[in-house]
């Protein structure tokens, strides 16, 4: 048993082998790029706000400088280059902060208020809501582009309060927590779900402030509290499993990183030399988080790496930073691979994308495949599938045991496999999550396949247990097991006992002869007894 599983263990790394080759990225593959995405023309500056999903489109700010000063949002991707998304009208500022996962819609600011862009209507002023309100932007926005979330300030109490905007309902002012008499209710938005539905930020209490969520549709509230010896938390992102949030807490005058999963609040401590940190974004499943370190550095954090300034990690991982000091981190992909921010390269203020950072989101199979049987009808098939929560672009890999018992896998790579051991079928769906097998024959003496699950992703590869297909041929009714209505089907065969011929005098289809001797007799009853006996076929 021993061998056979180091004969296993040896084969999947074999397997490996053929992800690569396929083309599935490698956790351990080139150092990560660092990209300048350079300035608007007549610009001095960019800063980098937020990343798509997919790590493919960037949004940010970047100046043109003539008779004064200007900032305009921008879109960026590799293909684009820096695009300036201009104004609503001559003289008015605009911000981008965040980009839906296919870059076609972004949350910022126009001016004073709150902006939208999208790739149909340009950029557009979403004005204040209603009330005494002044200084608003977006920080947040939904994966289809229905949802914002951001802060404004009260004119007269200069009060800070956290809002919600939909496409279809306009704004919503956040409720608080507590009312704190020092300085009153404030409410901040920084993040929102991809759905829509859960927001988080901050909120007064009746002492201080805590990291908290707003949950759709009525805005129910929970306190998520603070890390020990702290009165101070905020939340500033949540993952897009939304099982994760992330943001720093007050202890003993420095913000320290906190990760909060299953209702509780973790401190991941200070950045490294001991100073203070604070959080900007998560990637799908929050184990990478970015942000900013003190003194004057971006931040990296995962569940692989621990805390970093970027830059030595940078370094570390072999990357060419010649000229760059990273400032901030702002935005991070799902699979954790592509990171962006602001830094200083060569003397001068640019958002960066950073590309091909190692990850740990690696995909995990949350529902794998079961055994199944296929019945000796023809055409008959069995579809093996499995469920899988991972971020980025997935690979999936099914594998046969060839020859069988030997702990050798071999890809499925087309719509036919056979091979030396006489085993064969038919493959549909092998390069996707459902793989369906049909006109199985198994080798000599065995009655199953034995294939191996696998997927990948740029962070890695996992394999689920390996599985069986069985050839149940007494299930004459092609229900999975080997029941009365099959025995009822067996009993006029037998009495019958000569399978029936075709014109040339071929047998034309006799299900019940289950040795293949061209009759039901006695020998048959034998084989279908048996496995009317265990009644599942697998």
């Amino acid at each position: 048993m021993q061998n056979r599983h180091q004969t296993l263990r040896a084969n999947i790394r074999r397997m490996t082998l053929v992800f690569a080759m396929a083309g599935a990225a490698s956790a351990l593959g080139a150092p990560p790029v660092i990209y300048d995405l350079g300035t608007f023309f007549h610009g001095s500056e960019s800063h980098a706000t937020g990343v798509s999903r997919d790590g493919n489109w960037v949004t940010g700010y970047g100046n043109v400088v003539a008779a004064q000063t200007y900032h305009f949002a921008f879109r960026w991707s590799l293909s684009t280059g820096l695009v300036n998304l201009g104004t609503t009208t001559p003289g008015v500022n605009t911000v981008g902060s965040a980009i839906s996962p296919n870059g076609t819609w972004i949350a910022g600011a126009v001016g004073s208020n709150f902006g939208r862009w999208s790739l149909s209507t340009g950029i557009q002023d979403k004005g204040l809501p209603v009330g005494n309100y002044q200084y608003g932007a977006a920080s947040d926005i939904s994966d289809d582009g229905t949802v914002m979330v951001g802060t404004c300030r009260e004119q007269i109490t200069a009060n800070l309060r956290g809002y919600f905007w939909s496409s279809t309902g306009g704004f919503t002012i956040l409720p608080y927590l507590g009312y704190d008499f020092n300085i009153g209710p404030n409410t901040i938005a920084n993040g929102v779900s991809y759905d829509g539905q859960v927001i988080v930020g901050e909120s007064t209490t009746t002492l201080e402030a805590h990291a908290c969520t707003w949950t759709l549709p009525w805005y129910i509230m929970q306190d998520l509290g603070t890390l020990p010896g702290s009165m101070w938390s905020e939340a500033k992102a949540i993952s897009t499993d939304k099982q994760v949030i992330v943001g720093h807490s007050f202890v003993v005058n420095k913000h320290r990183l906190f990760r909060y999963a299953n209702s509780t609040m973790v401190d991941l401590g200070l950045a490294s030399g001991g100073g203070a940190v604070a959080a900007a974004a998560t990637n799908y499943d929050g184990k990478v988080i970015v942000g900013t370190g003190s003194p004057g550095h971006a931040l990296y954090w995962s569940t692989n790496a621990g805390m970093n300034n970027l830059n030595s990690l940078m370094v570390q991982l072999g990357a060419n930073m010649t000229g760059w000091q990273l400032l901030e981190a702002t935005g991070v992909s799902d699979d954790g691979t592509t990171i962006v921010g602001t830094g200083v390269f060569n003397g001068n203020t640019r958002a960066f994308v950073i590309k091909g950072m190692p990850c740990p989101s690696v995909p995990i199979i949350s529902f794998p495949p079961t055994a199944r049987s296929i019945c000796s009808a023809p055409g008959a098939s069995a579809t093996l599938s499995m469920g899988v929560d991972a971020p980025g672009d997935l690979s999936n890999l099914w594998s046969v045991e060839s020859p069988p018992g030997s702990g050798v896998y071999e890809p499925i790579t087309g719509p036919l496999f056979a091979d030396a051991s006489g085993q064969r079928f038919h493959a549909s769906g092998w390069d996707g999550p459902d793989l369906t097998i049909s006109d199985f024959v198994p080798a000599a003496g065995r009655k199953s396949v034995t294939i191996l699950p696998s997927v990948a992703n740029p962070c890695g590869q996992t394999f689920a247990p390996p599985v069986q297909v069985v050839r149940c041929s007494a299930d004459l009714d092609c229900n999975e097991q080997v029941d009365d209505a099959d025995f009822v089907i067996f009993v006029e065969a037998y009495n019958e006992l000569f399978c029936p011929t075709s014109g040339d005098g071929s047998i034309a289809g006799c299900p019940s002869d289950l040795n293949n001797d061209a009759q039901v007799d006695d020998a048959d009853f034998v084989v279908f007894v048996e496995a009317y006996n265990a009644m599942l076929c697998v």
